[in-house]
């Protein structure tokens, strides 16, 4: 992956291996594979502080996927992955909240 992202972005990775670079500007990544906790990826996220998430439930990736473009929350919890939509009025009030983040899928 050699893209830049201008705003905070959450990628939907059809498949993640290990290897790959996390692009700049990319606040979270969401994946139905699970590679290792040392893998390259996964250093890498958790060094940039990237949200880097497994999901096996493959009508949740493709709900948030349905979001292209809008701005969300999202919160991912040991159970599940929350996540709404958001205005950009939200986006400024709640910058500093620790009730997980927003950004632009």
């Amino acid at each position: 992956m050699n893209k830049s992202y201008s705003k905070p972005t959450i990628l939907v990775a059809k498949s993640v291996k290990g290897e790959e670079e996390i692009p700049d500007g990319a606040v979270a990544v969401l994946t139905p594979d699970m590679p290792d906790v040392l893998s390259h990826v996964s250093v890498r996220a958790r060094n940039s502080k990237v949200c880097f998430a497994t999901c096996f439930d493959a009508n949740i990736l493709g709900n948030i996927q349905a979001y292209e473009g809008k701005l969300l929350q999202l919160k991912p919890t040991s159970a599940d992955v929350v996540y709404s939509e958001m205005n950009d009025d939200a986006l400024v009030s709640s910058n500093n909240s620790k009730e997980g983040f927003m950004c632009q899928l």
